[in-house]
C-alpha cells in the first residue's frame, strides 16, 4: 500500500529518497482535513486572492477550475488548488454560516440527532429559568408527519393549570386551557376587573357556563347554557346580531335581560317569526300585528284556523272587572246550556245575547 486506507495520507516507501516531500504531503492532508472547516460553501469560482490552506466546500454550479468537483474540498497550497474527495461521516463547519454539515453516501447534509436532552434551547432568543423554550420568530409551524398531530400540554394534578396565554408588550392579556381545574376556561385580564372567566366548559358533564365557572342545570333536565351576570349586573343580552358596522337603536336583534325582565327584541323595523317543521306558524310584523297560520296578518290578532278559548264553570269564573272588559271565556254549565261569555268590566255575558250568565 502507497497511502493509508482512510485520509489517503501518503506513505514514505523504505529507501525513499527526498522523504521528507512525501512527508510535508501527508501533513498538509492532514492540516486540510482534521478539525475540517471551510470559508463557504456557495463561492463558485476560485477566489483569486484564496491564502495558504484556505479551504471551500465547492456547489453544485461550481465553475472555472472548480467544474466538476462539485462536492468536494477545495484547499489552496503552494500556489495552486487541491480537491479532497469526502467520505461518508465526515463532519464539516461552514464559517460564513455557522452551521456543521455531515457527509452522507453522496451529499453534504445537515446532522440528524435523534434524541437531546438540554436544560435550556433559545431559538433566536435567550431562554431562562422560567421560559425554558424561547422562540422568537414572526410564526412557528408543527406540522405532522403521518397525518395527525397534538400539541399536548400536561400538568401535575387538577388544580394545577395547562394553557395558553397571549400577552401584549409581556403583559398577559387572555388565557385559554384547564386553568386551576380540568375544565377548559377562557380568561381575560380587564383593568378594571382583574383577570375573569369569561367561557367556562364542564370536562365531565359539559355544561357551559358564561360568566361562571358552575353552570348548574335549570328547571328542565338537560339545560347546558348557564349565563351569569356578574357582579350587581342586571342587564345582559344572550345574543345581539347587528347588520351595520355598530349597533343602535334600530338595528339588532337580542335575547336578553333589561332591569330584570327577559327579553326576545327586534331592533330592526321588520318582522319577528317562529315556526316548526319548516313551516311558519306565528309572525309578529313591525307594526305589532301577530299572525297564527299566517303570515301576513291584517289585524292585531290574525288567526288562520280555529281559535279555542279557556273553559271554566260558574263557580270558578274569574273576576271579571280583575280580567277586564272584552276578556272571553267558555261556560259550560252556564244557565240554558254551555256559551261563550265576555266580560263588560262588571259581569259576565252571554256571547249570543248579552245577558249575564249566571
Amino acid at each position: 500500500m502507497t497511502a493509508t486506507a482512510n485520509l489517503e495520507l501518503p506513505y514514505i516507501a523504505s529507501g525513499q529518497a527526498q522523504k521528507h516531500v512525501t512527508h510535508n504531503e501527508a501533513i498538509r492532508r492532514l492540516d486540510a482535513i482534521v478539525h475540517l472547516s471551510v470559508a463557504s460553501r456557495i463561492v463558485t469560482s476560485p477566489p483569486s486572492n484564496a491564502t495558504e490552506g484556505k479551504r471551500y466546500l465547492i456547489p453544485s454550479n461550481a465553475e472555472g477550475l472548480w467544474a466538476g468537483h462539485q462536492g468536494e474540498i477545495a484547499v489552496y497550497s503552494n500556489g495552486g488548488w487541491e480537491y479532497l474527495i469526502p467520505k461518508q461521516g465526515w463532519l464539516l463547519s461552514v464559517n460564513d454560516a455557522d452551521i456543521l454539515l455531515l457527509r452522507s453516501t453522496d451529499d453534504w447534509i445537515a446532522p440528524v440527532l435523534e434524541t437531546v436532552q438540554c436544560e435550556s434551547l433559545g431559538i433566536n432568543g435567550t431562554p431562562d429559568a422560567i421560559n425554558r423554550l424561547t422562540i422568537s420568530s414572526s410564526a412557528s409551524l408543527f406540522n405532522h408527519e403521518n397525518g395527525d398531530h397534538r400539541l399536548k400540554i400536561n400538568k401535575a394534578s387538577s388544580a394545577q393549570s395547562a394553557s395558553i396565554i397571549f400577552q401584549s408588550n409581556f403583559v398577559a392579556k387572555t388565557e385559554i386551557g384547564a386553568t386551576g381545574s380540568d375544565g377548559f376556561h377562557v380568561k381575560t385580564n380587564s383593568t378594571v376587573e382583574g383577570w375573569r372567566d369569561r367561557l367556562f366548559v364542564d370536562h365531565e358533564k359539559g355544561y357551559v357556563g358564561i360568566g361562571t365557572t358552575t353552570p348548574v342545570l335549570g328547571a328542565t333536565s338537560g339545560s347546558v347554557v348557564h349565563i351569569h351576570a356578574g357582579g350587581s349586573a342586571t342587564d345582559w343580552a344572550l345574543t345581539r346580531y347587528t347588520s351595520g358596522a355598530q349597533a343602535s337603536g334600530s338595528d339588532g336583534f337580542i335575547v336578553g335581560n333589561l332591569a330584570g325582565t327577559g327579553y326576545i327584541w327586534n331592533y330592526a323595523a321588520s318582522a319577528m317569526i317562529f315556526g316548526t317543521s319548516s313551516f311558519v306558524r306565528m309572525v309578529i310584523n313591525a307594526d305589532g300585528k301577530v299572525g297564527i297560520g299566517t303570515a301576513t296578518p291584517t289585524s292585531a290578532l290574525h288567526v288562520s284556523g280555529a281559535v279555542r278559548v279557556g273553559t271554566q264553570t260558574k263557580a270558578d269564573l274569574p273576576s271579571s272587572t280583575a280580567v277586564g272588559a272584552g276578556a272571553i271565556i267558555y261556560v259550560p254549565d252556564a244557565t240554558g246550556g254551555g256559551t261563550l261569555a265576555f266580560s263588560d268590566g262588571t259581569s259576565w255575558r252571554r256571547v249570543g245575547n248579552g245577558t249575564v250568565v249566571d
